[in-house]
């Protein structure tokens, strides 16, 4: 899986909400490696899940007029 998030370079408020999505993904992806590792029956430490991940700040200019 590869997350593109985008968000307004105009509203400050998209930019949070970006980065709220980035840490839901981040516990997500890393409550399924967990979950993943502990039905093997080992005791061995789960590697940290690898999140390719882009964060894309857009900007449309507006016309002069």
């Amino acid at each position: 899986d590869l997350f593109v998030l985008v968000f307004s370079m105009d509203s400050r408020e998209s930019f949070e909400e970006v980065i709220r999505l980035r840490e839901q993904i981040l516990e997500t992806k890393l409550s399924a490696c967990v979950s993943a590792n502990s039905s093997g029956g080992g005791r061995k430490k789960a590697p940290l899940p690898r999140v390719p991940m882009v964060i894309v700040g857009n900007k449309c200019d507006k016309d002069m007029r």
